[in-house]
């Protein structure tokens, strides 16, 4: 299946499949979109980051009734979130206030109408997902849904999709002076629309606003998180998203779904219904209130603790939007899968080229009497973001943090160190007999590694 056309999505300083770093934390991400039976594509999605390297959006948005709601979210809504002066003090507040600012916008510039025989104008729904490590920000206004994961595989978090079947919902609606009516078995804002939050709409803007639920999350706690429309979650449920991703047989243990490629049918039967009307969008997942789902933590059956998607080169959010048609999935499809982990080490810069008596596990003193030399003026290492160690973590020794400070090496919360300095300085502390365990010093044109206790980072 061929990648997303361009107008589907964008990517801003980075590129899907490649690992790029936020505030200490490294990324990956998968996307894949695939039109359905519509007459066009109307979902959008989008990965920025800031250009200062500190925080990062990723959003799926679903449009409705056109594109161009989607389309304008997708080419502006993260914009307006990292350029915001307030996001370190007040990210939840700067999401909300983006998201009303974004849709004040939106109506502006597409108006509608509610008349007989007419909609109430394009409109999207969104999940947004603002990262400012270690904290980890969720969005969601309409039913376009989020799945995270830990490294055990349970699902910790699941965003609950708004519609007007929602109890807290429906007497939203109505206190904003609409009305809730059920259509063929599916509740509607104002007869309209089956989800109760969204951008746009500009006929029926008086009860369905974009107001977003926002969830703070530890990115600590977070493997992997699946963004993705409703013509996913139509026809895949969570724990099935989840098992597909980790590359788990469909049939191992499992019948959360009813097998790889037979949803119920009272799935796909809701499915058709509620995607019947251009307008309308909605989803399978049970109707338990508003708000959003903190899982209680089970890990997905079949699931082991072998990670993310890190070391595959597997499409997983192809072969996710590829489930939802084989499910006969009524509606555009288009999944957002991204994975992070913490940066345990940190490259620091190459002071000078490798010496040439760089020893593999030497125990021979350095020229200077075993003193690692300072850096070259203007070459000092300026790791940015080192965090505290114990006296020893287990792993070395509290001279040899000692040590490694007075040169600028980084050293993680567990001990562990990668370093950056020239090849003198690797060998003069190794040749000190200050780190415990397997220590080798690791030759290459421009830095050297350091292998603590079996740990090892190469840059």
């Amino acid at each position: 299946m061929r990648d997303p056309p361009p107008s589907w999505g964008c990517a801003q300083r980075c590129k899907p499949n490649e690992v790029f770093s936020v505030r200490g934390y490294e990324l990956r991400f998968d996307v894949s979109a695939v039109q359905g039976v519509r007459a066009g594509m109307e979902d959008r999605w989008n990965v920025a980051v800031h250009e200062g390297g500190d925080a990062a959006v990723l959003s799926v948005y679903d449009g409705h009734g056109g594109p161009q709601v989607s389309s304008y979210l997708m080419a502006t809504l993260s914009g307006v979130i990292l350029d915001d002066p307030g996001l370190e003090a007040d990210p939840a507040g700067v999401l909300r206030r983006a998201c009303a600012a974004v849709d004040a916008a939106v109506v502006l510039a597409n108006p509608g109408t509610q008349t007989l025989g007419r909609g109430p104008g394009p409109g999207s729904t969104a999940i947004v997902v603002l990262l400012l490590p270690p904290r980890m920000f969720v969005a969601n206004v309409g039913d376009s849904r989020a799945i995270v994961t830990n490294r055990d595989g349970a699902i910790i978090f699941q965003s609950l999709d708004q519609r007007p079947s929602l109890p807290a919902e429906r007497k939203r609606i109505v206190r904003l002076g609409g009305t809730v009516r059920n259509c063929d078995g599916v509740h509607r804002a104002e007869g309209i629309l089956a989800v109760s939050r969204a951008f746009g709409n500009a006929g029926i803007k008086h009860c369905v606003k974009a107001e977003p639920e926002v969830t703070e999350l530890d990115l600590n706690d977070v493997d992997t998180c699946i963004l993705c429309s409703d013509g996913l979650t139509d026809v895949v449920d969570a724990a099935k998203a989840v098992e597909t991703v980790r590359g788990i047989s469909a049939t191992k243990g499992t019948s959360t779904a009813g097998g790889l490629l037979s949803p119920t049918g009272k799935a796909m039967r809701a499915a058709r219904d509620r995607h019947s009307s251009g307008s309308g969008t909605g989803t399978s997942s049970p109707d338990t209130g508003g708000g959003s789902r903190r899982e209680s933590g089970s890990a997905v059956s079949g699931y082991g603790s072998s990670g993310s998607f890190w070391g595959t080169k597997r499409r997983v959010a192809n072969a996710l939007t590829s489930l939802a048609k084989m499910r006969q999935s009524m509606d555009n499809v288009t999944v957002l899968a991204w994975c992070c982990r913490a940066i345990t080490s940190y490259r620091c810069e190459d002071n000078a080229a490798l010496d040439s008596d760089v020893t593999q596990g030497s125990g021979a003193a350095a020229a200077d009497g075993g003193r690692p030399p300072a850096p070259p003026a203007g070459r000092n290492p300026a790791p940015r973001r080192t965090s505290a160690a114990t006296s020893d973590g287990g792993q070395g020794s509290g001279n040899f943090h000692n040590s490694l400070s007075r040169i600028g090496t980084c050293v993680d919360a567990g001990g562990r160190a990668s370093v950056g300095w020239s090849g003198l300085a690797a060998a003069a502390a190794a040749a000190a007999g200050e780190v415990q365990g397997c220590t080798t010093v690791r030759k290459s044109k421009a830095a050297a590694a350091i292998e603590v206790g079996g740990y090892t980072t190469v840059k």
